[in-house]
């Protein structure tokens, strides 16, 4: 079963590494969680890892199966019959993380004349009119991990960060972490999935009857708390 992965994911998602000249998903809760599926589908697992520009070119050329850890909002530029979307398996808050010396922000109303940082191409309607009123200026970085180091340089007052992310770094990297908090705005809260690519090989009724067997047998609550408590 062949798995499109973005090779911009970073941990507790996925961690990709380069082996023999081949870049390899080595960890995360996307690796367990795409391999316990291909296991409860009875297929071997196959990978198909490309830059982040290129993942809906390959779902529209059939190169791949299923495409984990997505939602319909954030391939809304794809065509609309391109994927089935069975039920979400986590859904994944944003929020703000900032230093503790800075204010604890609880409403994008209280954001204003801040450096933010952000990840290039993404879209945060929750913080649009703050974007544009109130002199809040994004920092783009290429990728999750990028936009967090910019945060620990203090380069930025404030980075938009998935909670499971800020978990993770507080649990391996404690003493880099140990002045930033996370606040109580919510960003984003985006029900996320394993999107089914209808030119892929795998049949819709067994995806879903493989996934929910996995949720009921409370699999992936398992693999999230090895990574992110």
């Amino acid at each position: 079963m062949r798995f499109l992965v973005s090779s911009a994911w970073s941990m507790p998602v996925g961690e990709l590494r380069t082996q023999g000249g081949q870049q390899q998903l080595v960890a995360g809760i996307m690796k367990e969680w795409q391999e316990q599926l291909a296991a409860a589908l009875q297929r071997p697992v196959a990978l198909v890892i490309v830059p982040r520009k290129r993942e809906a070119a390959v779902a529209l050329a059939g190169a791949a199966d299923l495409r984990c850890f997505m939602s319909p909002d954030w391939v809304r530029s794809e065509p609309a019959d391109l994927y089935d979307w069975p039920p979400p398996i986590i859904t994944i808050e944003e929020r703000l993380v900032g230093h503790r010396s800075k204010p604890l922000i609880a409403s994008s109303d209280e954001l204003r004349d801040v450096r933010l940082g952000t990840v290039a191409g993404y879209h945060y309607p929750s913080l649009a009119l703050a974007l544009q009123r109130q002199n809040v200026r994004r920092d783009d970085a290429p990728t999750e991990s990028a936009a967090f180091a910019k945060q620990l340089a203090g380069r930025v007052d404030y980075t938009v960060m998935r909670d499971i992310d800020f978990r993770y770094l507080k649990a391996v990297r404690r003493e880099a972490v140990a002045h930033l908090m996370m606040s109580p705005l919510v960003v984003a809260s985006t029900p996320v999935h394993c999107a089914r690519i209808r030119a892929g090989s795998v049949p819709l009724p067994d995806l879903l009857a493989a996934q929910e067997k996995l949720i009921k047998q409370g699999v992936l609550g398992v693999i999230r708390a090895r990574y992110a408590q």
